[in-house]
């Protein structure tokens, strides 16, 4: 047997290049420090007959070769191969040129076999007994990967986003293998490692910041859509939407009519949280005063009774009660919008339906 390019290859044949392979192949299972539990040898033997040449059957002498050369693999009547442990048998294959073999030459063969298996095995013992401690740098590496039921989606990602980024980044191959658990195979150590960094980063525990209601935050947009813009207010924080009506007081079509950008800045309200959905509810509405309001506001600032000046008390402040009816009142406004507008496109398609089919019946009339 030979090495070329880490694979192995049969370089002659004046034996059997499958018991080589075998052999060969055990030994370097070891060496890349695969668990193997046991070395395995194999060895072919062959049988030389002589037959009465009237009655093929009968066999009158015969003689075992163990380890049988090419010609005698040809010119022989039989060529048995044994493959195994030294306590037990793996793998048996025979071709047979005779009509049949009486038992006791298969038993013969197997003794033979399993002393010139055991033999065999002992002198690979002096290379290489067991498995080496440490597998080789460029060997494949297999692990398991337990992953709490709590942070699975977390780790696969949005239709098993992450696990294909991983896959074509590092190379390794990630198979599920119950609810907790994953296979993680990797072609080699590097690779293996690669992709360990990156599951210890996407599984690594994100605590969002505690917010307080009604506190300002810079807010960082990550996404322009059509009803708004996705905001960031924490690295660590899941994006969400400021919608358009809570943008400007005047009527937002479309974040880019008021020249907003990915990657900009913009300082929001907390309102809490949705009861409904969970949803944070900001503004950056309540933070921009109406031209049209400057001069009254400033001249409600001079009244010292007036309820705009600032209250020290740890209660929400008249105006953020005022601000969050606003907003509360807003988002109630969409949905009816968007009620209105499902509503407007059924009855509209009713309508075109009902057109087609009195043209049609028009027309049947006609004919």
């Amino acid at each position: 047997m030979g090495e070329k390019n880490g694979r192995l290859y049969g370089v002659l044949s004046q034996s059997s290049s499958s018991m080589a392979s075998a052999c060969s192949g055990s030994l370097a299972l070891m060496d890349a420090g695969v668990p193997i539990s046991a070395p395995v040898a194999g060895v072919a033997v062959g049988l030389v007959t002589r037959t009465d040449p009237d009655n093929p059957t009968d066999i009158q002498d015969y003689k075992l070769l163990t380890d049988i050369l090419g010609i005698e693999d040809y010119m022989g009547d039989m060529d048995f191969k044994m493959a195994g442990t030294k306590k037990g048998v793996t793998a048996l294959q025979a071709d047979i040129k005779l009509p049949g073999l009486p038992l006791k030459i298969i038993m013969e063969a197997c003794q033979q076999a399993t002393m010139a298996k055991s033999d065999i095995i002992n002198i690979m013992n002096r290379a290489l007994a067991k498995p080496r401690n440490t597998r080789k740098e460029y060997g494949p590496v297999s692990e398991q990967l337990k992953v709490p039921m709590a942070k699975r989606a977390q780790f696969v990602g949005p239709g098993g986003y992450n696990i294909r980024k991983m896959t074509a980044e590092t190379g390794v191959t990630i198979t599920q293998v119950d609810e907790e658990t994953f296979s993680v195979f990797a072609p080699n150590t590097a690779a293996m490692n690669e992709a360990r960094e990156q599951i210890d980063e996407l599984l690594k525990d994100k605590r969002e910041p505690q917010l307080d209601f009604g506190a300002i935050y810079t807010a960082t947009i990550t996404e322009i859509r059509e009803s708004g813009v996705m905001v960031k207010l924490f690295p660590t924080m899941q994006p969400t939407l400021l919608h358009n009506s809570q943008l400007d007081h005047r009527r937002v079509n479309h974040p880019s009519a008021l020249g907003f950008d990915v990657g900009q800045e913009m300082s929001v309200k907390y309102f809490g949280r949705d009861p409904a959905t969970g949803m944070m509810r900001l503004s950056r509405k309540v933070l921009v005063a109406p031209a049209s309001s400057v001069v009254k506001n400033l001249n409600l600032a001079r009244t010292p009774t007036s309820p705009w000046v600032a209250q020290t008390s740890g209660e929400p402040k008249e105006e953020e009660n005022d601000e969050l009816e606003e907003v509360e009142s807003e988002d109630r406004q969409n949905e009816r919008e968007q009620e209105e507008g499902q509503v407007e496109e059924a009855t509209e398609s009713s309508d075109r339906s009902e057109n087609t089919s009195s043209k049609e019946s028009t027309t049947h009339a006609a004919t």
